[in-house]
């Protein structure tokens, strides 16, 4: 179950980064960057004792991997939106 919840994560992730990749940041990003923001804090500072195995601690650290990838994308592309986050 834990493997299927970081790989959901994992692939929400990528679509989103790939979807930041465009030149103008789409509407829907913009308007939930709260959300997404949010979220992506949740995945770097919580623990997740639950995620005990070493498969599971690879797919976290991917995880947190694309957040870092996303975090510096809104910033380097879209900094004006993403400076309150």
């Amino acid at each position: 179950m834990h493997i299927q919840l970081l790989t959901i994560c994992n692939c929400v992730l990528h679509i989103i980064e790939s979807i930041l990749s465009q030149e103008e940041l789409p509407d829907f990003y913009e308007e939930n960057l709260k959300i997404i923001s949010d979220c992506c804090t949740i995945i770097l500072q919580t623990d997740f004792p639950q995620f005990n195995l070493e498969i599971h601690q690879l797919y976290l650290c991917k995880a947190r991997g694309k957040v870092v990838r996303l975090v510096h994308l809104y910033q380097s592309k879209f900094a004006e939106y993403f400076k309150d986050y």
